[in-house]
C-alpha cells in the first residue's frame, strides 16, 4: 500500500456527535415551513449533504426553495445548538494527537458551513491537530463530488494515493473513491455498515484508525536517542518529540500539535522563518545551568520541497577530542 501522508476527515458523525441537534433542527424546520412530516431516520439519512441539496432529496414532491430551507435551518440551528449539545466521540482527541505525532497531516472536509465547522473545531479543542478545514461554502460541488478532496490535495501538493478519507456516510466514501483516495467508513455515526461497504476499511471505533494506517511518518529509531529531537511542519506546528525532547521541555506540558514559534525570541523566529523559506540549516551552542549544548536546526523535505524543521539538541562533553583528517 502507498504511504499515507494526509487524512481527510468528515466532522458530523465521524468526529462530533451532532445527530441529535441536526435532527431536532431539521424537524423544527419542517414544522415551521409546513412541510410533509419525515421520520428522524429519514432526516438522519440526509446528514452529509449540503443544506441546499436536502430539499430536492427529502421533499421531491414539493417545489421548495432550497435557500429558504437552508436559511430557516441555520436560524433554528442556533436555538438547538446549546452548550454541551455536541460532544466528540470517545477517543477522538487522543487519536488525533497520536496521528499528528506520527506526522500525518489532518484535515476536515464537511458539508456544514465553514464558520460553523471552524467554531466546532475551536470549541471542541481540535485546533492543535487540524491543519486545514473545508466547509460547504468553500466548494462549488459538495459530497459525493470529489471537489473537497481535490482542493485539499491541491493545497498540500499531494496526490490521491497519499490520502485517505474517513467518514460515516456513503457520501464521504464516494467522495473519496471519486477522487481516487483510500477510504475508511466508521459505523458509530449516521450511516449503516451496509451503506459503507464500498469503503476500503470499516472501523467501529475511531480509536482503531491508527491500526489501519500503521506506516508511521516519523521513524521510531529516534525515540530513545540520547539527544533531544523535535520535528515541526511548515507552519511551525510540532509533529514529533522523542523521549529526550519531552523530558527537556516537560515543564511546558504536552507540546505535540502546538506551535514552536511563540516559544522563541523575535530573533530566533526570524531564523526559523528563513530556514523554512530557504531550506537551510543553523547551528549554535548554548550553556544553561552549567551544561553546554549544541543545537542543530535544519529543514526537512518531501519531494524536494521544504516540509518542516528538525531540531537536534545534544550535550557537549567538557572534554571532547578533535581530529583533523
Amino acid at each position: 500500500m502507498d504511504k499515507t501522508k494526509i487524512i481527510i476527515l468528515d466532522f458530523d458523525g465521524t468526529l462530533g456527535d451532532t445527530a441529535s441537534v441536526i435532527i431536532d433542527t431539521m424537524q423544527a424546520t419542517i414544522r415551521e415551513l409546513g412541510l410533509p412530516s419525515r421520520t428522524d431516520a429519514e432526516c438522519a439519512s440526509m446528514i452529509g449533504l449540503r443544506l441546499v441539496e436536502i430539499p430536492a432529496v427529502l421533499f421531491p414532491e414539493c417545489n421548495l426553495d432550497a435557500e429558504l430551507y437552508a436559511s430557516t435551518y441555520r436560524r433554528l440551528f442556533h436555538l438547538y445548538n446549546t452548550d454541551g449539545a455536541v460532544l466528540l466521540y470517545p477517543g477522538v482527541k487522543e487519536t488525533l494527537a497520536e496521528l499528528k505525532r506520527r506526522g500525518y497531516i489532518l484535515t476536515i472536509a464537511s458539508s456544514r458551513s465553514h464558520a460553523s465547522l471552524a467554531e466546532y473545531v475551536e470549541n471542541l479543542g481540535l485546533s492543535p491537530y487540524i491543519s486545514f478545514i473545508l466547509g460547504a461554502d468553500d466548494v462549488k460541488n459538495g459530497k459525493p463530488d470529489p471537489e473537497p478532496v481535490e482542493k485539499t490535495l491541491e493545497k498540500f501538493e499531494m496526490q490521491p494515493h497519499e490520502a485517505i478519507v474517513i467518514g460515516d456516510t456513503a457520501f464521504d466514501i464516494h467522495m473519496g473513491r471519486n477522487a481516487g483516495t483510500k477510504t475508511c467508513g466508521v459505523t458509530y455515526g449516521n450511516g449503516s455498515r451496509e451503506s459503507l461497504e464500498d469503503a476500503d476499511f470499516i472501523i467501529d471505533d475511531f480509536r482503531s484508525l491508527p491500526d489501519i494506517i500503521p506506516d508511521t511518518m516519523i521513524p521510531e529509531w529516534a525515540k530513545e536517542m540520547n539527544c533531544a529531537v523535535t520535528v515541526c511542519d511548515k507552519e511551525g506546528v510540532i509533529l514529533y518529540m522523542n523521549d529526550k525532547a519531552k523530558e527537556t521541555f516537560a515543564s511546558h506540558g504536552d507540546l505535540i500539535g502546538k506551535s514552536l514559534i511563540p516559544c522563541h525570541s523575535e530573533r530566533s523566529r526570524g531564523i526559523i522563518s528563513e530556514l523554512l523559506a530557504t531550506g537551510g540549516s543553523n547551528a549554535y551552542t548554548i550553556q544553561k545551568n552549567g551544561v553546554k549544548k549544541m543545537i542543530y536546526q535544519t529543514a526537512w523535505k518531501e519531494n524536494g520541497k521544504v516540509a518542516g524543521l528538525v531540531e537536534i539538541s545534544m550535550i557537549i562533553p567538557e572534554e571532547m577530542p578533535h581530529y583533523v583528517r
